[in-house]
């Protein structure tokens, strides 16, 4: 999604005014379909999960911050944009509090990267609670991953994978769960990049650890099963099943709607906003609405693009079908 046109004064401006560098702080799978990861497999489990292990402080994300003195990069502040271009990003790449997180393999980002990318292992953020696998970590647990992989909390994180994927989405939203507000996915990720023309980083990367502190745990972002339960009757949700059509059929928490995560895209690329919002047009984008899959990975795309549609307030059932449909004691559909 092409941002040029939003950041165009901001960057005039400081093309104009020279300013010092800022101290800058945190501101605001089925058939022929592209394959989840592995987490995000079938879990046989009647054990709910716990909510998520943490000794972070538990905020809300309700009504949200402003961008703060530090906040150069305006389309990565606080309640900001959350998918960028490559042509954004070649624009922001050189910026002091941008950086940029490759998802992929060590051979992948070994072979060719952005340039000045870290790579983060997102398989190192996921854990199994109570039988149910994919499940976030807790928030001392992120945070050493994320200090090992080099990541900034003062940065604006711009995320990739070969394309848009469910493992650069399931990023994003951890990065949001734990309070780091200043994170977009790079739409059509390396391959959008990788043209030809713009230059690539090559050979082995060594990360140069950092003390990354977590924020706290932004409550609202993540939902267990009994919170949406408890809201079944009278609905007062919007329910997104991210899942393959044949899965959704074979059962569905009630009342949800359908739109396979890849119905998103088109090519490896986020189709365009009005494309997008024509498949959630019997939700109401003022409520609250809950993205869910088998275990919070293909959700973690319907998260991003709610996100990005402007949708008020949109969560991330993270046990998902895995969970629910392993609780004989929850409705479902058929």
């Amino acid at each position: 999604m092409n941002l040029l046109t939003r950041i165009a004064l901001p960057t005039l401006l400081a093309l104009l005014i020279p300013i010092a560098p800022l101290a800058l702080g945190g501101c605001g799978d089925d058939g022929t379909t592209p394959a989840d990861s592995s987490v995000d497999a079938n879990a046989d489990s009647s054990m709910p999960p716990t909510d998520a292990g943490t000794d972070a402080p538990v905020t809300d994300s309700g009504t949200g911050t402003d961008g703060g003195v530090g906040c150069v990069v305006e389309a990565l502040c606080a309640d900001g944009e959350i998918i960028v271009d490559v042509a954004w990003l070649e624009m922001h790449m050189t910026d002091t509090d941008v950086q940029i997180v490759d998802v992929r393999s060590s051979a992948d980002h070994s072979a060719a990267r952005i340039p000045g990318a870290i790579i983060v292992d997102v398989g190192a953020l996921r854990t199994t609670v109570a039988g149910i696998s994919g499940q976030v970590v807790s928030e001392s647990a992120a945070q050493g991953v994320f200090r090992a992989a080099g990541v900034r909390d003062d940065a604006a994180i711009v995320v990739y994978d070969a394309d848009v994927s469910t493992t650069a989405a399931r990023l994003v939203w951890t990065f949001e769960y734990f309070g780091h507000d200043r994170v977009a996915l790079l739409d059509g990720g390396f391959v959008a990049w990788n043209d030809g023309v713009r230059s690539v980083d090559m050979g082995a990367a060594t990360a140069t650890p950092t003390e990354y502190v977590v924020a706290g745990v932004v409550a609202d972002k993540r939902v267990d099963a009994d919170y949406i339960a408890d809201r079944l009757d009278p609905p007062t949700l919007g329910l997104v099943d991210a899942r393959s059509p044949g899965e959704y059929g074979a059962g569905h928490i009630p009342g949800a709607l359908n739109v396979d995560w890849t119905t998103n895209l088109s090519g490896g690329v986020f189709r365009s906003d009005a494309d997008m919002r024509a498949l959630y047009t019997t939700i109401d984008d003022t409520g609250t609405t809950i993205a869910y899959c088998q275990t919070g990975s293909r959700a973690s795309v319907a998260y991003v693009v709610l996100r990005s549609l402007g949708f008020a307030d949109v969560r991330l059932y993270d046990g998902s079908w895995s969970e629910w449909g392993g609780r004989m004691d929850l409705p479902s559909e058929p």
